[in-house]
């Protein structure tokens, strides 16, 4: 049984931008609440990742004639692996993020 998290109370908390808090692991997957802020480099990953905003709105860009997406409160997104993207926020956004447990900052592809 995993411990209870307040969603809530960890986007308060956040303060720095792009730097994950684990909330959850759910069998491969980690789950984080993360604070975006400006644009996180273009990059891709080997497994598919999930998005789901819970405040602010986040911009997701894509490389190869894909067409940019921006999510709001409640709106969810899965990027399919292999996919090149980066995030956009104007202002603060907090989203959670499912990715692989064996995904880090140091195996993500810059693109």
């Amino acid at each position: 049984m995993g411990e209870k998290t307040n969603l809530k109370q960890a986007a308060r908390d956040l303060v720095l931008a792009f730097v994950p808090r684990q909330i959850a692991t759910i069998d491969d997957y980690h789950v984080f609440i993360v604070l975006f802020e400006g644009t996180f480099p273009w990059h891709d990953h080997e497994h598919d990742e999930f998005f789901m905003v819970l405040e602010g709105e986040l911009r997701i860009e894509f490389k190869g004639g894909l067409k940019a997406t921006t999510l709001g409160p409640m709106d969810c997104l899965r990027i399919e692996s292999g996919t090149v993207h980066q995030t956009v926020a104007p202002r603060r956004a907090r989203a959670l993020v499912f990715e692989r447990q064996d995904v880090t900052q140091e195996t993500l592809k810059d693109r």
